[in-house]
Parts: C-alpha cells; structure tokens; sequence
C-alpha cells in the first residue's frame, strides 16, 4: 500500500509540473470530493507522501464541480476528483496538464440464493 501511496501522488506531481511548490514553504494544495476524505485515503496519502518526500499536502474537501472550480481559479496545486468527462473537460480547457487514473469502484452484490434470480446487472 505505501508503494501505491507514494507512487500515485508523485505520478500526480510529475503531471502538473506547474505546482506552487516553494522551496520556503514545503506543500502542496490538493481539492478532494468528499468521499476519499471521510473514507481516510486522502489523509493516508498524505502522510505517506510527506513521510516519502518531507513536502507537506494540505487539502480542501468539497463537491466534484467546487473541486474543480477551486482549481480552476488557481487555488490548489492538484485535484482528485470522480467525474471523468468533468475531469477530461477541465484539462481540454487548460485548467489541467493530464488526466491520471488513481483509483476505481468495484460494486459487488451479495444476495441470498433466493433473492438473485430476480438481480438483474
């Protein structure tokens, strides 16, 4: 897992060569949606990655559109966000360098042998 840790937020930083990043300072801003926040990945990346690098991350929790807006007025250095045509169309429009998959939902139902006839998927 920190293996993972580390290399998806530095896969993050080498595609957004344009980070604030200040010798004098030591951070980065990251816009997160709320789920990855509540769910302790986000902090999880966090602490690795300061651990790995000594650059602090700092975040902002909000919906994926707030998110994105707050990247786009320039606000935070990296956004991690779940909406792939939101995400495809701020890069399209200059707001972003690349678009990286981190992560991705398996839904997996569990039912009584009775119940799964009527499971449709």
């Amino acid at each position: 897992m920190k293996r993972w840790t580390f290399v998806g937020l530095l896969c993050l930083l080498l595609f957004f060569p344009s980070l604030g990043l200040s010798q004098s300072t030591k951070f980065i801003l990251l816009s997160s949606t709320i789920g990855p926040i509540d769910a302790g990945i986000v902090g999880l990346l966090e602490d690795e990655f300061e651990r790995e690098t000594g650059i602090r991350v700092r975040h902002v929790g909000a919906g994926t559109g707030a998110a994105l807006d707050i990247a786009r007025k320039g606000n935070v250095d990296l956004v991690l966000v779940h909406a792939k045509s939101l995400e495809e169309k701020f890069v399209q429009e200059g707001f972003g360098t690349e678009r990286v998959d981190l992560m991705y939902n398996d839904f997996v139902i569990v039912a009584l042998p009775m119940i799964q006839p009527e499971l449709k998927g």
